[in-house]
């Protein structure tokens, strides 16, 4: 969960994570990096879940219960599908 929050900021090892490996010198790979789209995307939609789920808590919200079940579950059929997907 750590990687794709370091690309939040600038940093020297997220610029060259950019950089094409293969290329003779310091090239930008400006191609696209859908995996690390996929961990970022993975990785905020479990933020928001987890968010959810501390302010139902918080604010003993138990009405939220069934829509949370459903939206975890959700979490989990989409990332899986995406990971199968990858492979």
């Amino acid at each position: 969960m750590y990687l794709p929050t370091k690309e939040a900021h600038s940093t020297v090892d997220a610029i060259f994570t950019r950089l094409d490996p293969e290329a003779k010198g310091l090239m930008f790979d400006g191609g696209p990096q859908r995996k690390r789209a996929d961990d970022a995307m993975l990785t905020a939609h479990n933020i928001i879940l987890d968010n959810l789920n501390l302010q139902k808590e918080y604010f003993k919200l138990e009405s939220l219960d069934e829509q949370l079940e459903k939206c975890v579950s959700d979490f989990m059929a989409i990332w899986s599908r995406s990971a199968t997907k990858a492979h």
